[in-house]
């Protein structure tokens, strides 16, 4: 984060910092128009302190994410997918010159901008980070962070893409449907939350649905039932479209 305006604001951070010690904050104001710093400021960090690290996951506090979708269906990009960046991807996006997110001709010339990332959930490879800093400092600054970073800069880069991710659910209402339809095999696994929070009780009723798969796989491996299967991810995939063609033909 950055400095507050309201030196309250301020004590009360430092407050909670000397009680988690996690606090990160960097020497700019804490506004909308100075994401970007943010955002450079993020990934000066982790470049520098999270080393090692083989995965970064970027996601907004009014985002979901499924934890266990993520790990069985996701999880771990192939060697050849190391320079890369997944998120919900925007393509020919036309640059608007009025309103919130208004771009004079000054600070940003072109009709278009290039292929950028929705920053609401982004997986970045650790491979990038540093490359991704250093080009940022070199490059002319948008406060449009999410088309400076993931669009601007990275473009610059030439050998870094963009991989879209069709699990993320960019409207509640997507993910709502793809649930209604599908339950617990509906192929979004990142959906943002909407203001009213409809589908909480959507998502717990979907978090029982999958621990009582999940506990089923465990017993059966256990057993050495299905051995012929790799791990208990493949037993949920087995037994979830084994649930999913019963109640298609009306059984459960």
């Amino acid at each position: 984060m950055g400095i507050p305006v309201d030196p309250a604001e301020q004590e009360a951070i430092e407050k909670e910092n000397r009680y988690y010690g996690d606090t990160v904050q960097g020497n700019f104001t804490d506004t909308y128009q100075n994401l970007t710093y943010k955002a450079v400021m993020t990934f000066r960090w982790v470049s520098q302190h999270c080393k090692g690290v083989r995965i970064i996951l970027k996601m907004d506090d009014d985002v979901v994410l499924d934890v266990h979708r993520f790990f069985e269906e996701f999880w771990f990009p192939p060697p050849y997918q190391q320079e890369v960046i997944f998120c919900h991807m925007w393509k020919f996006a036309e640059v608007e010159r009025v309103g919130k997110w208004g771009i004079s001709t000054r600070e940003y010339p072109h009709e278009f901008y290039p292929p950028y990332c929705s920053g609401f959930f982004v997986v970045i490879m650790p491979a990038i980070v540093e490359d991704i800093y250093e080009a940022a400092k070199a490059t002319p600054f948008l406060w449009l962070d999410d088309v400076y970073i993931y669009g601007v800069v990275r473009e610059d880069m030439h050998d870094v893409q963009i991989i879209n991710l069709d699990e993320v659910a960019f409207r509640e209402e997507h993910y709502l449907a793809c649930n209604r339809a599908y339950g617990y095999r509906c192929k979004y696994w990142v959906s943002v939350l909407g203001e009213t929070r409809k589908f909480v009780p959507t998502l717990m009723t979907l978090r029982a649905d999958r621990l009582r798969v999940l506990d089923i796989c465990h017993a059966e491996k256990s057993k050495g039932i299905h051995s012929a299967w790799s791990s208990v991810g493949s037993c949920y995939k087995a037994l979830s479209q084994d649930n999913q063609s019963q109640a298609k033909h009306g059984y459960v």
